[in-house]
Order: C-alpha cells, then structure tokens, then sequence
C-alpha cells in the first residue's frame, strides 16, 4: 500500500512538472524557433498599438478609444476595421480572412473577392483583435536554406489606414538561438528528488504538498491561458495537466485522510 501511495504521488507531481505551463508560456499560440518585432512605424502616429505575440505567431493590434484603424489585406483589399467603439470587424469577402486562418495559409473559397464590396462580420468588442499576417513571418515549415540562427529570415509591411492617413508597419522576423534543454532537465530531477525526499519522510503530508503545488501551478496555467486573445486559440494543456495533477492529488489526500 505504501509503495502505490508512493507510485500514485510521484505520478502525479512528475505530470505536474511536464505539465507546468512555465515552458509553455514562452509562446502560448504556437513557439516556433523565429521572432518577429516591430521595427517601424511610418509615420509615426498614435490611435493604436501593434505588435507581434507568440514568437512571430500572430500580430496583436489594440485601436485607441475614438480611433478608427483599418489593416489592408494582401490583395489592397479591406481586411480588418477597427471602429472608434471598439467593436471589431472582418471583411467575409476579403481573401485574407481565410489564408490568416492557418499560419501558412488556408484554402480560399469561391466568395472570396478581394474586388467585392467588404462583408463587415463583428469579431470583436474590445478594440483588440490578433490574426495571422504572412507579411510578419517565415511562411515555410522547413527551415530558410542557407540560413543559422541569429539570421533574418523575413521583413515585411502591413499596411494600415489609421483615421484615414496612411501608415506602414514594417516587422522583420530573426531565427532565435535554440533554448537550452538544461534548466528544464535540472528542474525535473531536482523536483523528483525532492519529491522521493518527501515521500520517504513525510509521507504523512506529502499528498498536501502536492495539492499546493497543483493548485499553484492550475492558476499559473489558467492565467497564461486567459492571457492571449482568444482568436490565437491558446493550448488548453495549459491548465487542464496541472488542473488533472491537482484532482489525483486531493483524491489521494481524501483516501488517506
């Protein structure tokens, strides 16, 4: 009995530690092994904030209260508009609304026109939106031939209509340095070292250990997954591992109670 008690807690702290969202949180959309940033606004205006979330996953743009931004789709067309009351809209009719839909491009419909009068569907309420922009990104799942890290990999403009002026956003993405697996590697070991310690010693309190631990890292997740806009559909391993940890764990402390 002893020994499964100890299999079930290492159990549930090892998947505890997989399923931290520490290392998920470097990019909640989608990490890739490139970054993108925005390196010009020209001209320089405000009525918005623009940048690009999850490495070089999507380009978040947050219109200022009043102001109306429009963001142009690959064709010239109308893709995206920003309204002073901060509802958000997309043109159905614009072909870049459906090859933004996949990050290296969706199949394109037949009412897809990019010359149709625009189609304003609402998509949201907060004057924030993030989409997919092929302009801002390594659009290639294969690596750039020729090509390391520390590279440019892509440069690009999205153009937008803020209040009727003109403004180019130009973004360039870098190949980024690979992580080390080292921290991670150590973090494991240490933790199920730790965790043998507590069992061989305190097997008594380890199950409650356990519990703080899961519910500490359960809110961690479900910050990091309310944290992106909802349209990058954020990983829902974020909080559901650790959620799953925290009820193996406060059944085990109920059974031994």
């Amino acid at each position: 009995m002893r020994v499964r008690r100890a299999i079930t807690l290492l159990a549930g702290i090892a998947g505890l530690v997989l399923g931290s969202p520490a290392a998920a949180l470097a990019d909640p959309p989608g990490p890739t092994d490139y970054l993108s940033e925005v390196t010009d606004v020209d001209p320089a205006t405000g009525g918005f904030e623009i940048e690009v979330i999850g490495g070089d996953s999507f380009v978040l743009l947050q219109a200022a209260p009043g102001a109306t931004v429009e963001v142009i789709g690959y064709h010239g067309e109308p893709y995206l508009r920003f309204l002073p009351d901060g509802r958000v809209e997309e043109n159905a009719a614009s072909p870049s609304k459906y090859l933004n839909e996949e990050r290296y491009g969706g199949d394109l419909p037949a009412a897809a026109n990019a010359a149709a009068p625009p189609d304003w569907r609402t998509v949201g309420e907060s004057g924030s939106y993030a989409w997919h922009d092929h302009r801002t990104h390594w659009m290639n799942p294969q690596p750039p031939p020729g090509l390391g890290p520390g590279d440019q990999v892509a440069e690009g403009v999205v153009p937008l209509l803020v209040d009727g002026v003109e403004v180019d956003v130009t973004v360039k993405s870098v190949w980024q340095q690979p992580p080390s697996p080292f921290p991670v590697v150590v973090g494991l070991i240490a933790g199920l070292a730790l965790a043998a310690i507590v069992l061989t010693r305190w097997q008594r309190h380890a199950a409650t250990v356990v519990v703080l631990l899961a519910a500490a890292a359960t809110v961690m997740g479900s910050i990091a997954y309310l944290s992106v806009p909802p349209e990058t559909s954020p990983v829902w391993s974020l909080w559901v591992l650790p959620a799953t940890s925290l009820l193996a764990a406060v059944a085990v402390v109920v059974r031994n109670g």
